[in-house]
């Protein structure tokens, strides 16, 4: 059984460490929540908002981050490798030292709105912005 939480509003709430792997979050209000080491392995969350959330260390492997709003998010050391991210916004999210190496969908129009550093991890055919820092 899988916690099933589609469309809830849980703006700001507090998930530090929480195990929600394969949750349904599909389409909720996750904008400032505290994410921060949290168990996200394989959890939809398509179409959720993630504005301005706390996800530093948090695993989001094989995660559905299908047009999910993860602006100004910041994703400082997460893990999404295998996420779906087609159509997410990352407008000033922090991807600093993030592995996104085997995600899906990830365009570099993306990854150029974003935030990140020479330890960012990113998929082969897509590259750093110069204002990332030299590798």
């Amino acid at each position: 059984m899988h916690l099933e939480l589609q469309w809830t509003d849980l703006h700001g709430a507090y998930f530090r460490r929480a195990n929600l792997r394969a949750a349904f979050l599909a389409s909720a209000d996750l904008g400032g929540a505290h994410l921060s080491e949290a168990n996200l392995i394989e959890a939809n969350l398509r179409g959720a908002n993630l504005r301005g959330a706390n996800l530093i260390w948090a695993d989001l492997t094989g995660a559905n981050l299908i047009e999910a709003n993860l602006s100004e998010a910041k994703l400082i050391e997460a893990d999404l490798r295998g996420a779906l991210l087609d159509r997410a916004k990352l407008s000033g999210a922090d991807l600093s030292a993030a592995d996104l190496r085997s995600t899906q969908g990830l365009t570099q129009e993306q990854v150029d709105a974003a935030k990140g550093d020479t330890a960012t991890q990113l998929p082969k055919n897509l590259n750093k912005p110069e204002s990332w820092g030299k590798t």
